[in-house]
């Protein structure tokens, strides 16, 4: 992968100097040109266009494969970045995709087969020094640590055998810096413990070995930073804590990191601007970053987790932060932006960034081909995280007697849709609304303007209906669609419940009606077909139905765009015991209202209920609201239960396609 570069168009001509050697009595590389300007014209040809190119001589391949070729263009600020990921595939081998940092749309490659000896390995070092690629060591299921290297050129698309590491290792660290590699820790051949560092220098294409007994046996992840190697380590035998050491190349020496530098550092890391950035996935997938000058963990971002799912690694080029997840696919943002912003990065029907500023620069990269629930390996490594992901369970024994932690397994513990109750600022909040079971408060978390529902302290303060309700929040966090209200996670507190949601200020259907009256047939048939999407979405929803069973208008919400979402569903599951907390939905929720018969009678219902619902919010917007307002609402459900009544329609005001469709819902029977 080459490094882009920042230089100017001058710095750029002025780097032709030194190419004479391709000015030669060879045949030109663009016949009727110099070759110097043909250089000049050439390197700037992106490189996926390479192979297309007419009008060029045969030293035109020599050129592209030259080292001079790749140095001229990273000098001159021509370089292109491409992003390679180590994967398994479906068949449990080895694979490596690349993508275009430029080209984001065209997603992930699949680049020529590795080598047939490594695909079955693990714990494998995967590297990139200048053009090429380099694959490491690692061990197999009847294989010890090996000291083989594989490196891939670019140019060429081929694998080719490289010089073997100084001593037989897997499941190390590895980095490049000031040009070379180096290889640390790890497990050596019969799960030794070499505590050595290799370096590899291209020049001299060979590799030297260290001994130093200062090398930590349990290695998790490493970072290059100020021109040093930083290594977090496992658990400290002394402070049975999470602890980092360093390594100077400069004078061969390890030094112990600052203790609250160290114990904020719980997972993959990047540095940017000479600034450390780690995606911390214990409580949910949160970016933070060290601010030297206080010496504290700052929080910058966080990603729902509907869009990634951890493992993660990051990969950062300028000021952007390519965010990998395992077999989900890839969200690459602008860290400068969304610290400025607080921005929250979640998912919709399309990803997007929600934050005050529409300009907070993010792209969303197609997942990785056929890599649905594979692992992913780049350059963060977690030896005790991927040996026990590959059931190598007697080095997962010898790791955890050397102190090594796994942080995916500490993550999985804390459910990804929890929020940090310092994140969001109650104190300021804003009533806007009552609902059926709670209040809705307009409230901040990290910058971002959100609805903050409360469950009532009756429902609340049930034990069994509190575990039913955080037990619906799991599948709450993999709903996405563009007619539902997007769930962001919940606030957990001793005494209730308080659950977050995208806050959507144009109110609900029930103040449109409230405001306008009638609407025109165009509107209405357009609000329908809204809420239509949203609550077949639901009931497609697999392995199980959402039946929502409390739709009424105030309960439709519409976005700044004028688009009609569903919200609140579910939420009617949480007060169906009633016997169990006393609560009772009444008339004054609305709820009566809508409901449908088989409902009321407390009889086994499904989707049709929200069809019945459905059909009367229909009905209510064609007629400008509900036609028998001065009713109660609790007889009237009474009235349509046990005495099959229903509203009345006007001829004259529904199409007779609308009209159908009302009488159809009215009598839905569950399939």
């Amino acid at each position: 992968m080459e490094n882009a570069s920042g230089k100017s168009v001058e710095q750029t001509e002025s780097g032709l100097e030194g190419f004479g050697q391709f000015d030669s009595e060879q045949a030109a590389l663009i016949p009727g040109l110099p070759d110097h300007i043909a250089l000049f014209c050439l390197a700037r040809v992106p490189r996926k266009y390479h192979p297309f190119l007419n009008c060029v001589s045969k030293r035109w391949r020599e050129l592209v494969c030259s080292d001079e070729w790749h140095l001229y263009r990273r000098n001159n600020c021509l370089a292109e970045t491409w992003i390679y990921a180590l994967c398994i595939d479906k068949s449990d081998q080895l694979c490596c995709y690349v993508l275009d940092s430029n080209q984001l749309q065209r997603g992930w490659k699949r680049i020529q087969d590795l080598p047939s000896r490594c695909l079955k390995r693990k714990g494998v070092g995967f590297e990139v020094l200048g053009k090429k690629l380099y694959l490491c060591g690692g061990c197999g299921w009847i294989e010890e640590a090996t000291d083989e290297v594989y490196c891939y050129d670019a140019s060429m698309n081929t694998w080719n055998t490289a010089s073997p590491l100084s001593i037989a290792r897997c499941y190390f660290t590895y980095e490049a810096l000031d040009g070379k590699i180096y290889a640390i820790g790890g497990l050596g051949s019969k799960s030794s413990n070499p505590q050595s560092c290799d370096t590899y220098d291209p020049l001299t294409d060979s590799w030297s070995s260290s001994i130093d007994p200062n090398i930590p046996p349990d290695i998790e992840d490493s970072v290059v930073l100020d021109g040093k190697i930083y290594v977090r380590c496992g658990f400290s035998a002394v402070s049975s804590h999470v602890y980092a050491v360093v390594y100077d190349p400069s004078n061969g020496t390890w030094q112990h990191v600052d203790a609250d530098m160290a114990c904020g550092w719980r997972g993959p890391a990047v540095v940017i601007n000479g600034v450390l950035y780690v995606l911390d996935q214990t409580s949910g997938i949160r970016l933070m970053k060290w601010q030297e000058d206080i010496r504290e963990w700052v929080a910058v971002t966080r990603l729902s987790p509907l869009l990634m799912r951890p493992p993660c690694r990051l990969v950062a080029i300028g000021k952007k932060v390519f965010v990998m997840g395992k077999g989900l696919g890839t969200v690459v943002f602008d860290v400068e932006n969304a610290a400025n912003m607080d921005g929250v990065l979640v998912s919709s029907s399309v990803p997007r960034l929600i934050s005050d500023d529409d300009e907070i620069s993010w792209d969303y990269i197609f997942p990785f081909p056929t890599m649905e629930d594979h692992g992913l390996h780049s350059s963060s490594s977690k030896p005790l995280s991927d040996a026990r992901s590959f059931g190598h369970m007697d080095i997962c024994r010898i790791l955890e007697a050397l102190g090594g932690i796994d942080p995916v397994g500490l993550d999985s513990q804390a459910p990804y849709y929890e929020i940090d109750h310092t994140e969001v600022n109650m104190a300021d909040r804003i009533l806007i609304g009552e609902g059926a079971y709670g209040e809705v408060y307009l409230v901040r978390w990290r910058g971002t303007e959100v609805a903050a529902k409360t469950i009532r302290s009756s429902i609340a303060s049930n034990q069994t209906v509190k575990e039913n309700f955080l037990k619906e929040l799991a599948l709450w966090q993999k709903l996405r669609h563009p007619n539902i209200v997007q769930f962001l996670g919940v606030l957990k507190h001793p005494d209730r419940l308080i659950f977050i949601t995208e806050y959507l200020r144009n109110g609900s259907l029930y103040d449109i009606l409230k405001r306008k009256g009638r609407l025109d047939t165009l509107t209405a048939v357009a609000y329908a077909l809204d809420i239509a999407r949203g609550m077949n979405y639901l009931h497609q929803h697999k392995p199980r139905a959402i039946i929502h069973r409390d739709l009424t208008p105030r309960n439709v919400l519409q976005d700044e765009a004028g688009r009609l979402k569903v919200t609140d569903f579910g939420l009617s599951k949480i007060a169906q015991e009633k016997d169990a907390h006393g609560y009772r939905m009444t008339g004054g929720t609305g709820s009566f209202r809508y409901m449908a018969p088989e409902v009321f009678r407390r009889e086994s219902y499904g989707k049709s209920v929200d069809v019945f619902s459905f059909a009367l919010i229909v009905h209510e917007m064609f007629q400008g609201g509900p036609s028998n307002k001065g009713e109660d609402p609790e007889k009237l459900a009474d009235k349509r239960a046990y005495e099959d009544s229903r509203p009345s329609v006007s001829s004259h005001v529904y199409p007779e396609p609308i009209k159908f469709l009302f009488f159809d819902g009215m009598f839905a029977m569950e399939d």
